[in-house]
């Protein structure tokens, strides 16, 4: 992609046509870590007809889930542990390490 001076219009290449992401199952685990949560969620949803009021356990477990990732997310970053999101086959040593609320436990 090439800019032309002045005239601020961009000339973009389409003799190749551009590739699409597509995530596997996999790749949203890495960047999700509620996904099974998320799941459980949509499935009781399905089987009950959409009913928001027969999922309410699984709606706030996973949002239980959301709000501790997002605890532990923040404490890491403040203390520079990369990457900030724990991968998948260290998540449950790091859930070790805070408790139910996403508060560290000690060092």
């Amino acid at each position: 992609m090439s800019q032309q001076k002045g005239s601020g219009a961009v000339a973009v290449d389409v003799s190749e046509p551009t590739q699409r992401s597509t995530k596997t199952k996999a790749d949203l685990a890495v960047h999700n870590p509620c996904l099974h949560e998320a799941n459980l969620t949509f499935k009781c949803l399905a089987q009950n007809n959409y009913d928001g009021d027969e999922c309410t356990a699984y709606h706030e477990n996973y949002n239980l889930c959301k709000t501790f990732w997002a605890r532990v997310y923040r404490d890491r970053r403040q203390r520079q542990l990369f990457p900030f999101l724990p991968p998948p086959s260290e998540r449950e040593a790091v859930k070790a390490q805070y408790d139910i609320h996403g508060d560290r436990i000690a060092d």
